[in-house]
């Protein structure tokens, strides 16, 4: 079974990077529907209130210029959370070493980096080198086989989010189903559900 998150308990000065779904639509630069970010949430806040210094990381759209501002700006309404335009450079690292215990720091966009679709070794080095512990929440990126989603959890020690557990948990019980039984698959990607 994946280690949850549920078990890490004092995490004060603890980085902690955390994958999450936050491909969400967005219009003038204006979120349009804040699902994802809301169930982000519980995780973000469960690391906080005990103390990780949170990296919060993902991407948006398919365009790699797209930026999470827009995340940004809805988020900074519910929580206390800080922004950088940079992924893993020298001002991603000045941010996380600015954070305080229980703050939340967002990523840019992750395709802004070609090394993220790739799964390049050398990006998902430098994305592990801002934090010491990797918690992945991002059950609808999980089928990719990007750095930040299969390449970090190789360097760091990694767990499932509040988020993904309940996915894991809600879909467990479908992979030995009564029978008669049906299965309504649905989303925008034929191609990714066969």
């Amino acid at each position: 079974m994946i280690p949850s998150v549920k078990e890490l308990s004092n995490l004060r000065g603890v980085r902690v990077l955390l994958r999450s779904s936050l491909y969400i639509p967005v219009q003038n630069g204006t979120v349009t529907d804040a699902f994802r970010l809301d169930e982000a949430l519980p995780t973000v806040s469960f690391l906080a209130a005990r103390g990780a210094k949170v990296i919060l990381a993902g991407y948006i759209g398919r365009d790699p210029l797209n930026s999470l501002r827009p995340v940004f700006d809805y988020l900074k309404k519910k929580i206390t959370v800080s922004f950088v335009e940079d992924i893993a450079g020298p001002a991603a690292h000045k941010a996380v070493e600015a954070l305080k215990d229980g703050e939340v720091l967002l990523l840019e966009n992750l395709r802004r980096n070609s090394g993220e679709k790739a799964n390049d070794p050398r990006f998902a080095a430098d994305l592990a080198s801002l934090a010491d512990i990797y918690v992945d929440d991002a059950f609808t990126n999980a089928h990719r086989a990007h750095a930040s989603m299969v390449g970090v959890p190789k360097l760091l020690p990694s767990y499932a989010g509040i988020r993904f557990m309940e996915e894991v948990e809600g879909l467990t019980p479908a992979l030995t189903p009564e029978s008669p039984a049906l299965a309504v698959v649905g989303g925008a990607k034929l191609e990714t559900k066969l």
